[in-house]
């Protein structure tokens, strides 16, 4: 991910929340573990909405409401359902407005500085998805009347686009056809080996009695990491499998690709041909000279990088 820049939000509440949106869209694209986006989601909603001074979430966990990722100051570990904005939104399940929490009964002060409060509950956003908002109504030929009624429009977008075929329905396809081939395979194998243990007189019959047997004792993440060890790709992450792994060793070498190598055998390596200083090194055959120099230009650079990166975020 490129270095995160600070963006001039609009002062409309329309275009400020499309932008934010299309924002917290990109952050977490391609993003499963769910406390990483819901840190990246709290840290752009502090800083792009203007007098905020908290923004979180609570996570609900064994019958209470349990801090989350969050931005400002340190705020309650644990709330109950049913006590202060958080715990009443949890309770009621539906969206908290509280223009002043003074006024609010049972209202947990946190933050002494905190005037009102906005507690949306999750169950409540996933609801807004069958209802058709304002901002779509171009997109589905609907008229202002139109707007809070049932649609699958949202939904339509999420399972049939482009990201969710790729990321949802070809892997679930694909491992759905795996698991009905290696079954149907299972089945016939073991009906075959079970016909053969006890209806015929087999030679060897106890060596493959222990032999089919042993599969069982073997415990599920054994062969799951001899899986991985077997068949693991760059997709996954980490170090390649063994198929992977000779699958890139043995890959031949195509014609222009070895042109390309002959043409850059025969170049000088060691700086350009108008730099007379690398003439010199090249006649005099000190070509070691060069490489700490190399090296510490290598080096140097990315320090640099690194710092820069380091700054941009300070900033």
């Amino acid at each position: 991910m490129a270095a995160w820049r600070r963006t001039e939000y609009p002062r409309d509440k329309a275009e400020c929340y499309r932008l934010v949106h299309s924002q917290l869209s990109a952050l977490t694209e391609g993003e499963r573990d769910a406390t990483a986006n819901l840190a990246n989601a709290a840290a752009l909603i502090y800083h792009a909405l203007p007098d905020l001074n908290w923004a979180g979430f609570y996570l609900y966990k064994q019958g209470m409401l349990v801090l989350g990722p969050f931005q400002g100051l340190p705020a309650c570990v644990r709330i109950p359902p049913g006590r202060g904005v958080c715990g009443t939104a949890a309770l009621e399940r539906r969206t908290q407005v509280v223009p002043d929490v003074h006024a609010f009964p049972g209202h947990i002060a946190c933050d002494a500085a905190s005037r009102s409060e906005i507690v949306v509950p999750l169950l409540d956003m996933i609801a807004t998805t069958f209802q058709l908002a304002q901002r779509d109504l171009r997109a589905v030929g609907g008229g202002p009347e139109d707007v809070g009624k049932f649609t699958f429009y949202y939904w339509q977008r999420l399972l049939a686009s482009e990201l969710s075929m790729n990321m949802l329905i070809k892997p679930l396809l694909n491992s759905l056809t795996i698991g009905v081939g290696v079954s149907f395979f299972a089945i016939l194998l073991g009906a075959v080996l079970a016909w053969l243990m006890v209806r015929s007189d087999l030679p060897c019959k106890p060596f493959f009695s222990l032999a089919v047997i042993i599969p069982y004792m073997i415990p599920s993440w054994c062969k799951s990491q001899a899986w991985l060890s077997m068949f693991k790709t760059s997709r996954v992450g980490g170090a390649p499998g063994f198929m992977a792994s000779a699958k890139t060793t043995l890959r031949p070498i195509s014609s222009a690709h070895s042109r390309a190598l002959s043409t850059s055998s025969a170049q000088p390596r060691y700086g350009a041909a108008s730099d007379s200083s690398a003439k010199t090194y090249h006649g005099t055959g000190r070509r070691t000279a060069l490489k700490p120099r190399a090296a510490m230009r290598t080096k140097s650079s990315r320090v640099t990088k690194v710092e820069r990166c380091s700054r941009t975020h300070s900033r």
